[in-house]
């Protein structure tokens, strides 16, 4: 674009309307969801047994939550 088009194009009408949206920024975590949860689980669980309400079995004894291929993974339910 030469000098002189441009400044035909900044003079003209179009030129001023144009409205710019902001940017939507969406904030980045150290932790996936999965990892969010399981934190929470350990530190719920770490609290109970310190209060000892402890009863339950734990979410990270993985030998409790074995299942085959063909099977969903048992809820963990404190």
């Amino acid at each position: 674009m030469s000098p002189e088009d441009l400044a035909k194009w900044k003079a003209s009408p179009e030129y001023k309307k144009q409205n710019y949206k902001p940017a939507i920024v969406t904030p980045r975590r150290l932790h996936t969801h999965q990892m969010v949860k399981e934190l929470k689980i350990l530190i719920n669980e770490v609290l109970d047994e310190r209060q000892g309400k402890f009863d339950y079995t734990s979410y990270f004894d993985t030998e409790k939550f074995k299942h085959s291929v063909l099977e969903e993974e048992p809820e963990y339910r404190p």
